[in-house]
C-alpha cells in the first residue's frame, strides 16, 4: 500500500490481536547478496536492517504466515521458541 511494509505488518499483527510486536533497526548489516547496508554518514543507506519481532503463541504465528507470503517479497521468517518471564505489577 501506501505505507512501509514494517508498518503494515505491526499493524496486522495489532489488529489480529497478537500480544506484541517490536520494530528494531539495524546500523549496519548484508544478506544474501552481500551488499552492505550503513547509517555512517559517508554511506546513508535508505535500506537499513529491520528486525520484527512477534511474540504470540505458536499456532497464532502459524495463522498469520499465509499473509505474510502475500506481503513479503523478500526477507526471512525465522521461528523460534521462547521462555517468557513477564513482569508486570
Amino acid at each position: 500500500g501506501k505505507q512501509p511494509l514494517y508498518k503494515a505488518l505491526v499493524e496486522l499483527f495489532r489488529l489480529e490481536g497478537f500480544a506484541g510486536a517490536t520494530v528494531l533497526r539495524g546500523v549496519t548489516g548484508f544478506g544474501a547478496a552481500s551488499v552492505v547496508h550503513t547509517d555512517s554518514l559517508l554511506c546513508l543507506s535508505q535500506d537499513l536492517p529491520l528486525v520484527i519481532e512477534v511474540v504470540d503463541t505458536e499456532e497464532k504465528v502459524e495463522q498469520i504466515l499465509p499473509r505474510l507470503d502475500e506481503m513479503l517479497q523478500g526477507g526471512l521468517v525465522t521461528l523460534e521458541k521462547a521462555r517468557v518471564i513477564r513482569y508486570a505489577k
